[in-house]
């Protein structure tokens, strides 16, 4: 499964964050995220000190767990995502409901 993930630092935890986040190593963030979570990109809008992550996860429980390690200095927001291919699959079987159900309420 996809996630997205979307941070936002408190002003008041601005400086330890930038200091722990600055020191990481590659090595580190791997520790971070843990062995169920792989980060596909993560984009950073340093000007708001804030950022977006795309991870991929079997389970929410694992990217719950990745994202607590910054809930103390961070807003952090979790969203399911999907691809096009996926997208699209899901609106054609929508669409087919629908036109389904229309055409057998006439």
């Amino acid at each position: 499964m996809l996630f997205q993930i979307n941070w936002t630092i408190f002003p008041d935890k601005r400086q330890q964050c930038f200091t722990v986040f600055s020191a990481m190593t590659p090595e580190d963030d791997e520790v971070d995220s843990g062995p169920n979570v792989n980060i596909i990109g993560r984009w950073h809008n340093m000007g708001r000190a804030s950022g977006t992550c795309i991870c991929e996860s079997s389970s929410h429980e694992h990217v719950l767990s990745f994202i607590t390690n910054w809930s103390t200095m961070c807003d952090i927001e979790v969203i399911p995502v999907v691809e096009d291919a996926s997208a699209r699959a899901m609106l054609s079987g929508m669409l087919e409901r629908l036109a389904a159900a229309q055409a057998g309420g006439h």
